[in-house]
């Protein structure tokens, strides 16, 4: 056939399909089986208490990181107190996008547990920026 040309009606054949709807009575099978059984809820990671594992530990920790290398408190088992704003400002930043990102989906308590530690932060790291300068 040349280009251009087009095909006789005659030489179309059409060949018998044949569709596979298996797949149909799998996820029927799937569906019913989901309804009578409940997803198993998801095991805690071994070694971590999972009531420990929360919003408010979270922030805190993030919190008394900033803290730590603020020279606020000592770290554990340190001989002397080690002051790095730099890394505090990241921490401090790090609250804010969370606070930014997290809007509307916190509880009450959590907002206001999170806008209360960036605030005192802040202003902690401000009283250590301008004892530096």
């Amino acid at each position: 056939m040349n280009e251009g040309e087009f095909v006789d009606e005659k030489d179309i054949h059409f060949t018998n399909k044949h569709v596979d709807e298996s797949w149909k009575d799998a996820v029927s099978g799937q569906k019913e089986k989901s309804v009578s059984e409940p997803e198993p809820k998801p095991q805690a990671t071994e070694g971590v208490d999972s009531s420990r594992v929360n919003f408010h530990n979270f922030i805190t920790s993030l919190g008394m990181q900033a803290l730590l290398l603020m020279g606020e408190i000592k770290a554990p088992g340190a001989e002397k107190i080690e002051v790095n704003l730099e890394a505090a400002q990241e921490l401090i930043d790090l609250l804010v996008m969370l606070r930014g990102k997290t809007k509307g989906n916190l509880s009450q308590e959590e907002d206001k547990m999170l806008n209360t530690l960036i605030a005192e932060i802040q202003l902690k790291y401000v009283e250590h920026a301008r004892e530096k300068a």
